[in-house]
């Protein structure tokens, strides 16, 4: 993928889980670690050399994004509610249910809502683009799992 590229084509998933176990979202290391274990399992050929990889840490969790050559992965973690937010993408056709099966298993999800698609908006491989990109990100994932306060 470019930097240029401001669509792509290939599959698409989306997961935001919700009552997941705390201990695997508030654990930055653990989510590195899930997410180069699906980047070897999308790109299994690769030394992992090209991979470009990104962390936020915010006082409400982390955020974590890896490029591959042709895929990248993301989660959002928001330990004290017990959500979060996974997306991934691939040019290759990719084993949806056992990709989502895995991460469901590792954060220990609850209830979750899923969806496949076939286009992804492409993403930047340089630092303060891809930074400032996973943070609109998580903004985006924090306005649909968040809870709302109230409004009184």
């Amino acid at each position: 993928m470019t930097a240029t590229e401001p669509l792509v084509t290939g599959t698409s998933l989306r997961l935001d889980g919700r009552r997941a176990r705390t201990e695997p979202l508030a654990d930055p290391d653990a989510l590195g670690r899930l997410l180069h274990d699906l980047a070897d399992r999308l790109e299994p050929d690769g030394d992992g050399g090209g991979r470009v990889e990104a962390r936020l840490e915010e006082p409400d969790g982390t955020s974590h994004v890896v490029l591959l050559d042709e895929a990248w992965l993301i989660v959002h973690a928001f330990p004290e509610t017990g959500a979060f937010a996974f997306s991934a993408f691939s040019r290759h056709a990719i084993s949806d249910g056992a990709l989502l099966d895995t991460v469901r298993a590792a954060l220990r999800t609850g209830r979750f809502d899923s969806s496949v698609g076939r286009r992804a908006a492409g993403l930047p491989h340089g630092d303060v683009a891809l930074r400032r990109r996973l943070a609109g990100e998580r903004a985006w994932a924090r306005v649909r799992l968040a809870p709302l306060s109230d409004l009184d």
